[in-house]
């Protein structure tokens, strides 16, 4: 039978919170009652918890924490007031009435009793029903698989092209959106703003080790019954008998011993720089003074022990630290100590249990953070995956991508398309980012079944297995060919005596032309016309220009007129892909940049290394790129590139090649298995 609703659970609070107000609390009662006695404090702390009750049941939406308060909340009632009334608040006898001893107001009138039974079980019906909903909420949140996807199917029901049915263009280009949504979620999240079809993370997984009462939502609550029963049987009778004996000294002895033992774990040792826990160890495991005097005893041992647990106890049991302070204020007598030591260490246990509580949850959370990054990876290659074969078909181009990718590789790679996939892949990757057209991705609304290139060789078009990233690698792109613009402009301004630059100037002038660049790609702007053409050129002369502008008057051989009017036809001159100045920059950065590629391609398989790949201790660190079932990829790390006219660009030449190495992986992570990446030979495809 299916529990209460939400709702259904908040009008039972409501009804049990004004059944309680009504019933102890009215006004008649609350006023006629002394201040200072027992059944006031009592009272008060009833009327604060039902308020703290009313705000919670009150808000229009109840997260998980809210219902977990909520259970916390009415356990204390039950605990702190109703359990109090079934032994008698304010009778005379009883440890209670021994302890403050004001409290001469009578017992639980006759007409009460039943009353306060009947409330005591609906209220226990009541936690153990948010119990039940918080526990099914906690499984079904952990257990429940995400909605299937029409798109993406779950672990190892990925459906091959060859069955299913052939989505429309349009279908397909959201599809393909998606994709790229997803590939954009794994490698650049910021660009995510104008992705916005990715629906929530994958909820938290179930703690495999863990057992229920680990995976449970709510944090038990520790009680006094619970401390006796880990104590010596007839433990409050004979450390009284003790207390009252001619020497007590022995008996606290032993009591500080006992609080220490088990709130030692508890606090940190940094406190107070360092100074404050071997202090106050001292001072508890010191022997007691002889004669005892109980009002030092308190104040110099006690106090000070019972303030810090209330500081560093979680604001739940900040009313329970508090009332053992005022307890311990109170107390007169030596005697007082055994309930202030069972309180104390009801609180103790209470903080233990709370802070076992809080790292399951916070290794829970961190492992479901790493785990999510993970499942978005997963998802974002099935994505990549379920398209590019969904097109296949669509154009009937066969089952896999292997054909396509070799014919692009030979048609790009050139030499390098008789070795393996791997080196074939990556040479024709880098042809297509240094070729001076702009890469194209295959139309999907097209029916023809050209693939890759046309009879005359003119497309530049990227093979399906490059389609998703395909947006990342014509940004790559221009990046490439704003690093030979600037190594351009960097070589007309050390050849020009006019300018007398030092190589502080040119290096200044330098990170300021690679910002403008770097802003204009950003901005993804294409120049529709002349004039933002000439804009641009305009920039790129004046920022040359602030050498010269920058000299004293003595020093300038050339008019400014003169200087800027050929300074802007060599730059105008530069920026033309046939100009042989950035033809040679050009092919000094793509050797460069092959040259490293292979070295970090040597690197990865254990060529030439001298270190090893990890640590054999220490912590291992879960990297997003890591797939339960396919190894973490090294994280490509920018060093010192040498590349003769680009020393002064290190920096955004890293980030360079840290995007391709991380294409490169992408495309081995996806398409490996298929393509036969370190086995296949493009020639024999």
């Amino acid at each position: 039978m299916p529990g209460p609703s939400p709702v259904e659970l908040l009008a039972s609070v409501n009804q049990l919170v004004l059944a309680l107000q009504r019933t102890y609390l009215p006004r008649a009662s609350v006023c006629t009652t002394p201040p200072g006695s027992r059944r006031r404090q009592r009272l008060d702390h009833l009327s604060r918890l039902l308020i703290r009750l009313q705000r919670l049941t009150t808000r229009e939406r109840q997260d998980a924490s809210d219902w977990i308060s909520l259970n916390t909340l009415l356990q204390h009632v039950d605990q702190d007031f109703l359990d109090g009334l079934s032994g008698g608040i304010g009778s005379s006898s009883g440890k209670e009435a021994h302890d403050d001893g004001d409290d001469q107001s009578g017992s639980l009138p006759k007409r009460l009793e039943g009353t306060t039974l009947a409330m005591r079980n609906k209220l226990r019906q009541v936690i153990q029903d948010i119990q039940a909903y918080l526990q099914s909420t906690s499984v079904s949140t952990r257990k429940r698989r995400r909605p299937r996807d029409g798109f993406i199917s779950s672990d190892h029901e990925l459906e091959h092209p060859a069955t299913g049915t052939t989505p429309d263009p349009l279908t397909l280009r959201e599809k393909l959106d998606q994709a790229y949504a997803l590939h954009l979620a794994v490698h650049d999240p910021l660009k995510l703003e104008q992705h916005r079809r990715i629906g929530p993370l994958p909820p938290a997984p179930a703690d495999a080790e863990g057992s229920q009462e680990e995976g449970a939502t709510v944090p038990s609550l520790s009680t006094a019954s619970q401390i006796l029963s880990r104590l010596p049987p007839h433990w409050t009778e004979t450390t009284l008998s003790s207390l009252r004996s001619s020497e007590p000294e022995v008996t606290l002895d032993g009591l500080k011993a006992l609080l220490w033992k088990h709130a030692d774990s508890l606090i940190p040792s940094r406190l107070g720089h360092g100074n404050l826990k071997p202090l106050l160890r001292d001072t508890l495991l010191a022997p007691t003074p002889r004669p005892l005097s109980y009002a030092t005893f308190k104040t110099r041992i006690l106090h000070p022990l019972f303030e810090l647990l209330g500081r560093l106890c979680s604001p739940a049991r900040d009313d329970q630290a508090r009332t053992l302070m005022e307890r311990l204020d109170k107390s007169k007598q030596v005697e007082h100590v055994v309930a202030l030591m069972l309180d104390a260490l009801v609180l103790i246990d209470q903080m233990h249990l709370d802070l076992r509580f809080a790292r399951k949850l916070a290794k829970r959370h961190l492992g479901s953070e790493q785990l999510d990054r993970l499942e978005m990876e997963k998802k974002a290659i099935e994505s990549e995956r379920r398209v590019v074969w969904q097109i296949l078909k669509n154009k009937e181009w066969g089952t896999t991508v292997l054909p396509e990718t070799g014919r692009w590789i030979r048609e790009r790679g050139g030499a390098e398309a008789g070795s393996t996939m791997e080196k074939g892949f990556r040479k024709a990757l880098l042809e297509a980012v240094f070729d001076t057209r702009a890469v194209e991705c295959v139309d999907i609304n097209s029916t023809t079944s050209t693939s890759t290139t046309t009879e005359g060789g003119s497309s530049h078009r990227l093979p399906l297995t490059l389609l998703v990233p395909a947006s990342r690698i014509f940004t790559l792109q221009n990046h490439l060919q704003a690093l030979v613009i600037v190594a351009c402009l960097n070589s007309i301004v050390s050849s020009n005596v006019a300018l007398g630059s030092t190589s502080q100037e040119r290096s200044n002038m330098t990170r300021r032309l690679w910002t403008l660049l770097q802003g204009i790609v950003a901005s993804d702007s294409e120049s529709n016309g002349k004039g933002e053409g000439e804009i641009k050129l305009v920039n790129l002369v004046d920022e040359v220009m602030q050498l010269h502008r920058g000299k004293p008057a003595w020093e300038k051989v050339t008019k400014e007129e003169n200087m800027e009017e050929g300074l802007k036809r060599r730059v105008e001159s530069v920026l033309r892909y046939e100009d042989p100045v950035f033809k040679l920059f050009s092919r000094r950065l793509k050797e460069g940049v092959e040259r490293e590629l292979d070295r970090t391609s040597s690197t990865k398989l254990g060529e030439d290394r001298n270190v090893p790949r990890e640590l054999k201790t220490g912590r291992q660190l879960l990297s997003s790129s890591s797939t339960p079932s396919t190894p973490s990829t090294p994280k490509p790390e920018a060093g010192v590139v040498s590349i003769k006219g680009f020393e002064d660009l290190q920096e955004p030449l890293g980030q360079v090649l840290v995007q391709l190495q991380a294409i490169l992986d992408w495309a081995q992570k996806v398409w490996g298995e298929e393509l036969g990446w370190t086995r296949s030979e493009v020639s024999q495809i």
